[in-house]
């Protein structure tokens, strides 16, 4: 039996030998998307602590695409920490290159604490994911530590500049792969800097994080603290 597997055993060695890159691509329209983000944090300022913790589950049907990146779609909220106004509504999204537009499905008005909450979290809507596009074509071997070119990630609006990001790669899961996440945004001078590690899983073909977990410390407005943030995603092609 052993014997008989050998070859195969051989094959999958020498294929997981090579280095592995990344590709990016949109989401094709009529792609269905379940999203699961949290986000917790706490802070020390001034002797004083406080804690936040967010929680948003959605669905993301997409409409349209643009400029790499889904330019419409229709966005069901299931569950949104401080945000029962928006939960179990359903909004269309569409951005045109400087404005987001937000409408509800059953064409009722949009209030405006659900703008409010809609806008927050999804401030990227639209836009090009920059750490995924950096990403492509990068080679990355089993247990080696690679650097992100950090002009790639210059125009990363989620965090402070200047970026720096590595990633090793651990494991290989079907069509995933599994890497240690180190990034580091911020300047102590800027009095804005964040330190975070973790663990990424990646869909080789499309770049699509599939999940995400990780921690560390930031410094921002005179505070200190720690931040942990898990994600989770899972699409359902046309």
């Amino acid at each position: 039996m052993i014997r008989a597997l050998l070859p195969l055993l051989l094959l999958s060695t020498a294929a997981y030998a090579e280095p592995v890159k990344l590709g990016h691509q949109v989401e094709p329209v009529g792609t269905t998307c379940m999203e699961d983000k949290i986000f917790a944090a706490t802070a020390t300022a001034n002797g004083r602590s406080a804690e936040q913790k967010k929680h948003v589950t959605k669905t993301i049907e997409v409409l349209a695409t643009a400029n790499g990146a889904v330019s419409k779609a229709k966005v069901t909220y299931t569950g949104y920490t401080g945000g029962d106004a928006v939960i179990a509504k359903t909004y269309v999204l569409a951005f045109d290159g400087g404005t987001l537009t937000i409408a509800r499905a059953d064409n009722k008005p949009v209030e405006a604490s659900e703008r409010a909450l809609v806008e927050k979290d999804n401030q990227r809507f639209g836009k090009p994911d920059v750490f995924a596009e950096a990403l492509v074509g990068i080679p990355f071997e089993r247990g080696k530590r690679t650097t992100v070119p950090s002009d790639k990630l210059a125009q990363w609006e989620d965090f402070p500049q200047p970026v720096k990001a590595a990633l090793t790669l651990s494991d290989m899961r079907g069509a995933d792969s599994v890497f240690k996440l180190e990034l580091e945004a911020g300047t102590d001078a800027s009095g804005q800097k964040l330190a975070i590690t973790g663990t990424a899983v990646v869909e080789r073909t499309s770049g699509l994080v599939r999940s995400l977990d990780g921690g560390g410390t930031f410094i921002a407005k005179g505070a200190t603290g720690t931040v942990h943030m898990t994600a989770s995603m899972s699409c359902k092609r046309p």
